[in-house]
């Protein structure tokens, strides 16, 4: 498909949203493909994928180790959290949560304070769904920051680590 698309990349004005739609089109098929493929590989074998040079592979073998909650992510998931991309800091925030491992506390923790309040917001979220030691510490002291919204989400965040550490389902 995405072939088709750049056959006629010359084309007229008129053409033009039939061949987003087929360039979309085909990078979500490039993707399931990826990602069917990801199923299949061992945790060694996702391992060796995250030095592609192709991104959508990186991400599936992110997720997919992650998924299995396999410590060998965290190093990697920890580069990424610095990326000017928000969808990318996003997304990686959701990867350290699904690794379900404490340590990532502290690469969440480091990242909220060196990014713009949103990030922040988000992290915190982040940190009361991960739970632990560590994040509870660090939600608790911000319960009386100064920035009302950040004290807001905290004290939420907090309440979310305490029902995860007491094994109270998520909601």
């Amino acid at each position: 498909l995405t072939a088709v698309a750049a056959g006629h990349a010359r084309g007229t004005a008129a053409e033009a949203p039939r061949l987003a739609v087929v360039a979309a089109l085909g990078r979500a098929l490039d993707q399931i493909t990826v990602q069917q493929k990801g199923q299949s590989l061992s945790n060694a074998e996702l391992i060796t994928e995250l030095n592609s040079s192709e991104p959508s592979v990186v991400d599936m073998a992110l997720s997919r180790l992650a998924a299995r909650h396999n410590a060998a992510v965290l190093v990697p998931l920890k580069s990424r959290l610095p990326n000017t991309d928000p969808d990318i800091a996003q997304q990686t925030l959701g990867y350290l949560v699904s690794l379900n491992d404490p340590r990532a506390a502290r690469f969440i923790i480091d990242a909220a304070e060196e990014r713009s309040l949103a990030f922040r917001i988000e992290a915190l979220y982040a940190l009361g769904s991960l739970g632990g030691d560590e994040a509870e510490g660090y939600l608790f002291t911000l319960t009386s920051a100064p920035d009302v919204r950040v004290r807001s989400v905290a004290v939420e965040a907090l309440g979310l680590a305490k029902r995860t550490a007491s094994g109270t389902p998520r909601s």
